[in-house]
């Protein structure tokens, strides 16, 4: 095996545990997934020519992107992450309602238009952008772009979920100390 390619056991360990109690490590990985799809955004950067049309894989990665900082919200009001040293097989599923509807309305509150908007966009983790079809003829969605004032809306939101979960959220150190994300 290749001695660049092994990692110490412990250090894995440590690096699993800070990870594992970490609402920081969930908005990093939002925020990754938003600049990406930021690059795929029609308007923002238009096709060049021979280009596929990604508007799918754009909607993918801002369902993505949104559905991280909502399970970073999850770690924030103690979901636990890791369940007998394993991903805990809640933060293992994809959904953009079902961890939306679950975030203290005290804590964050999502409005109806919000809500609406992780609606629309849920067909887009199960498969749309990643395959052609999904499991069953039932999940076939009504996959349609949102206009303009929906981008902006859809910007806004996402910016109140990462503004908040910025400015109460943490890092966790590999010692397993904490470090304000502000």
């Amino acid at each position: 095996m290749d001695a660049m390619n092994v990692m110490d056991v412990r250090l894995q360990q440590m690096e699993f545990d800070a990870a594992s109690d970490d609402p920081g490590s969930w908005l990093i990985s939002a925020l990754t997934l938003w600049d990406a799809s930021r690059r795929l955004h029609p308007t923002e950067q238009p096709s060049r020519d021979g280009e596929m049309f990604l508007q799918s894989v754009f909607y993918m990665l801002l369902a993505l992107s949104f559905e991280n900082l909502l399970k970073g919200m999850m770690v924030l009001q103690g979901k636990p992450v890791s369940v007998n040293n394993k991903l805990n097989p809640y933060f293992a599923r994809h959904g953009l309602e079902r961890y939306a509807e679950e975030i203290d309305p005290e804590i964050f509150d999502i409005n109806c238009n919000e809500m609406a908007l992780l609606k629309r966009l849920e067909p887009y983790l199960t498969y749309a952008g990643r395959y052609p079809i999904p499991k069953k003829p039932s999940d076939v969605a009504a996959l349609v772009g949102y206009s303009n004032h929906e981008h902006e809306a859809a910007d806004v939101f996402w910016k109140r979920l990462y503004t908040h979960l910025k400015k109460h959220g943490w890092i966790t150190k590999i010692d397993g100390s904490r470090l304000p994300m502000r």
